[in-house]
């Protein structure tokens, strides 16, 4: 990845960034800062997606936290949340298929079995 936070112009595109490369951890707290500072009626739809995915790769951390705000979620959202994250794995096999896996985090390549 290469960037540290003092690159980006918010903590919100910091965490994005993170989250984006897998690294499981900054998916909950980029979880956390939606549900803090978004007010919008997807809030809840992309922080399940961010919890779910790290909870995907591994993190203990993120299993209570997917159970919470899955309490507070309708069908209707869950299977928002469901093609999200869908469609997040499918960039990351197109990454697969295309070699350029440089910036993933260990827990992606783990995941993907990418030679480190």
């Amino acid at each position: 990845m290469g960037k540290y936070r003092k690159d980006f112009a918010t903590e919100y595109d910091w965490l994005e960034v993170c989250a984006e490369h897998g690294l499981s951890d900054h998916q909950i707290w980029f979880a956390s800062h939606i549900m803090t500072n978004r007010t919008d009626k997807n809030r809840v739809v992309e922080a399940y997606k961010w919890v779910t995915i790290a909870e995907t790769l591994g993190n203990p951390n993120a299993v209570n936290v997917s159970g919470f705000l899955r309490a507070s979620m309708t069908e209707e959202q869950v299977a928002n949340a469901d093609l999200l994250i869908d469609e997040w794995v499918a960039a990351r096999d197109d990454d697969l298929v295309n070699n350029r896996t440089d910036d993933w985090s260990m827990e992606l390549k783990q995941k993907f079995k990418v030679a480190a």
